[in-house]
């Protein structure tokens, strides 16, 4: 069985990008993430994650880090349907979306389910065509995105488009579009 402490360390590393910041994070200095990251590496065997900035996975650490979120979203479903509903903590979800979305009609969307379901949300805001990759990696739970394909073991919803219209003062025109009539 993994020590916690240790994988603690490991996603702390990997979600902010460096042993500073993970050690911010966890109120640990950065050699004591460092230590619990190189035990980690020696039990397994393996060089978990690449030293640099920011801190990236090898493919043995993208391996570990996927098992740990998996482990970390089941353990929180399985305690989440344990306990009385009304009396558990709130439920967190990751969601990878674009800020347009973001800006304009996601929350609004949400709000009442994340209420009523005592949701606690937890937002990464990329590019629509970045955040799919996200999901498969397992860092979210859920995107917007780009991609029209389900990943295996999810569905896939189209939620329609974003008209964008370019408004800008006169001023703003005659300088840089005076060109195009």
């Amino acid at each position: 069985m993994l020590e916690k402490k240790q994988c603690e360390a490991f996603l702390a590393v990997v979600e902010t990008g460096s042993f500073d910041q993970a050690g911010k994070m966890l109120c640990l200095t950065p050699s004591a993430v460092t230590l619990r990251l190189q035990a980690l590496e020696k039990e397994l065997g393996q060089l978990l994650i690449i030293r640099s900035k920011p801190c990236t996975l090898t493919t043995s650490g993208q391996h570990v880090f996927e098992y740990l979120k998996k482990s970390q979203r089941l353990e929180q479903n399985f305690l989440h349907d344990l306990m009385n509903k009304s009396q558990a903590e709130f439920f967190k979800v990751v969601i990878a979306s674009n800020a347009d979305s973001l800006a304009t009609w996601l929350l609004p969307t949400l709000k009442d389910v994340l209420i009523k379901n005592k949701i606690l949300l937890n937002l990464i805001v990329d590019d629509q065509a970045h955040t799919y990759s996200l999901l498969e990696k397992g860092i979210v739970n859920a995107c917007i995105s780009i991609e029209p394909k389900p990943m295996k073991g999810c569905k896939s919803q189209y939620l329609g488009m974003m008209k964008y219209k370019m408004i800008a003062t006169k001023a703003f025109t005659k300088k840089w579009f005076a060109w195009y009539k």
